[in-house]
């Protein structure tokens, strides 16, 4: 087992690798399950499809909100079912842990734990934009007692993977530098960040945000095709990407960012887009010696 820091723009993601002989040269892949996304009638074919176009790694969410029905009382039917697909295709899983969505017997037990704005207004439970789930945005976990719930669930979901054969490694606190996906001020670029790190959202279909385009044709929207995502794959790799994920393996079929992202079709269909994303896996995974070099600093001036 190893700890590694993974910088990525807008995201700091402090991974636990589960290192084996067998893993994936360049990781490559995307986030699959978000809870309820996809359809459960399409998740054994979308396996199928990534392995067979040569991806590797699918990352999920795994939600407090979700998993933990009761105190103490844990669902984990959907994830099981996530994790031995996985196993069954030859596809790696990191579990992606979300505290930040919090259970709603928590909401009632902590009331006292709800965000305090500036504002004076209080933050209570609500359903995240990417995930047909409550519980976002969480509780405060500088509140003793919340912060303690989350350890016993954090230490749960541990206890329950650790041992699977799909179990690649975890994300730790995911996206907890904002403003980092600003691009006019992008964090971080002090000298401690000399790690290796994965593109864990690279670009990979229609940037389609339904809040800025509405009244718009589709069509308005950025629409990659495949010389696009060739040339932001090899972009990312010259900056030094070890690994690369998509935000969306296919898009969301509902909320404010539905259809948006993802190199497959919302149906689950191969693109070319996603042609080309699995050529790239394939190649990158087919030459381990091109991932010993490093990238070549600039000089300034």
């Amino acid at each position: 087992m190893r700890i590694q820091r993974h910088l990525l723009a807008g995201a700091l993601l402090v991974f636990s690798l589960n290192l084996r002989a067998a893993d994936p040269v360049f990781p490559y892949g995307a986030v699959y399950f978000r809870k309820s996304n996809p359809p459960e009638a399409d998740w054994a074919r979308d396996h199928q499809t990534a392995a067979k176009i040569g991806m590797n790694t699918f990352r999920h969410w795994f939600l407090w909100s979700a998993i933990e029905v009761a105190p103490g009382k844990y669902d984990w039917r959907d994830y099981d079912r996530m994790m031995d697909l996985a196993a069954q295709n030859g596809i790696r899983v990191v579990i992606a842990e979300l505290v930040t969505a919090a259970p709603e017997w928590a909401f009632r037990k902590y009331p006292h734990a709800r965000y305090l704005a500036s504002d004076g207004s209080v933050a209570n439970s609500s359903i995240g934009g990417s995930s047909a789930t409550g519980g976002f945005p969480g509780l405060c976990l500088d509140n003793d007692d919340v912060r303690a719930a989350a350890e016993r669930f954090l230490a749960a979901l541990v206890e329950h993977y650790k041992n699977h054969p799909a179990l690649l490694g975890y994300d730790l606190w995911n996206e907890n530098t904002y403003n980092g996906g600003n691009p006019r001020k992008m964090y971080c670029y002090c000298e401690a960040h000399g790690k290796p790190f994965w593109h864990a959202e690279a670009e990979g279909g229609p940037l389609w945000m339904q809040p800025q385009v509405i009244n718009r044709p589709r069509e308005d929207g950025r629409i990659p095709d495949e010389n696009d995502v060739r040339f932001w794959n090899l972009v990312s790799c010259a900056g030094g990407a070890s690994g690369i994920l998509y935000p969306r393996w296919r898009p969301l079929l509902d909320g404010p960012l539905f259809g948006a992202f993802g190199p497959f079709e919302m149906d689950g269909s191969v693109t070319p887009r996603a042609e080309m994303a699995g050529k790239f896996a394939r190649w990158a995974n087919a030459h381990p010696e091109v991932w010993k070099s490093k990238p070549v600093k600039a000089m300034s001036g």
